[in-house]
């Protein structure tokens, strides 16, 4: 860490104990997740280098520095692909800020479960003003994912086995339906309401501006759960 040596300052910190943590946070499956590295108790720093390696089934999409480590200057990592990848500040004098020094962008796995992200350093890697090492408490995080409700514990009328569990799955974790009161009633039947009312969802809800069919069609209210649906339907 050459650059380093652009340091200056008067007071040594060798037996400083900073702190520094990669947060641990939950994340839905297949979603983007920000995972903070912080630091704590910060008696000055002028140059880091630590190396973040994370489970292989995240990936890393994404590296932004933060309001730790205020005045120095973070280099990213030129290949986000590499695991481990490598972050260094540096300065021309120590900083004494505290808080998240970079934020890392993982795209979490479709399984369910607890990924790690571990940094490390070397000795010499973290210096303070005087070029002097700086002794840091590293503590390690991860990345929980959990996937959404399922139907069977949702609705106690839907059946772990019957042919129709992943149709209602996908229909409630993408908001087409959602039920009532605990039940999803598979097997009744439906109206001509709830079937606009579907559609209407799969197209995004668009925006209604002409209520024509509360005036044509007579069993039709306005205000209802249905109204705009039947309205973009009629309309349509």
């Amino acid at each position: 860490m050459a650059v380093l040596l652009l340091c200056t300052g008067t007071q040594a910190f060798a037996a400083a104990k900073t702190t520094i943590t990669v947060s641990k946070v939950t994340a839905e499956a297949g979603k983007s997740i920000s995972v903070p590295i912080t630091d704590s108790g910060n008696t000055g720093i002028c140059g880091a280098e630590l190396t973040v390696s994370y489970d292989k089934a995240l990936t890393l999409t994404g590296v932004s520095n933060g309001t730790g480590f205020a005045s120095l200057t973070l280099t990213k990592p030129g290949n986000l692909n590499a695991n481990p990848v490598n972050l260094l500040w540096d300065g021309t004098e120590a900083d004494h800020s505290n808080g998240t020094i970079a934020t890392l962008t993982f795209k979490a796995p479709s399984a369910n479960g607890v990924y790690n992200i571990a940094i490390s350093y070397l000795d010499g890697e973290i210096v303070d003003g005087d070029i002097q090492p700086v002794a840091v408490n590293v503590v390690n995080g991860s990345i929980t994912v959990e996937g959404k409700d399922k139907v069977t514990n949702v609705f106690s009328d839907v059946v772990q086995g019957e042919w129709y569990v992943n149709a209602v799955q996908y229909v409630y974790d993408n908001g087409i339906m959602s039920g009532s009161n605990g039940l999803f009633k598979p097997m009744a039947d439906i109206t001509r309401a709830q079937v606009v009312a579907t559609l209407y969802k799969l197209e995004g809800q668009p925006a209604v501006d002409n209520y024509a069919a509360v005036n044509v069609l007579k069993d039709v209210q306005a205000g209802q759960w249905y109204t705009d649906a039947i309205c973009w339907a009629y309309n349509t």
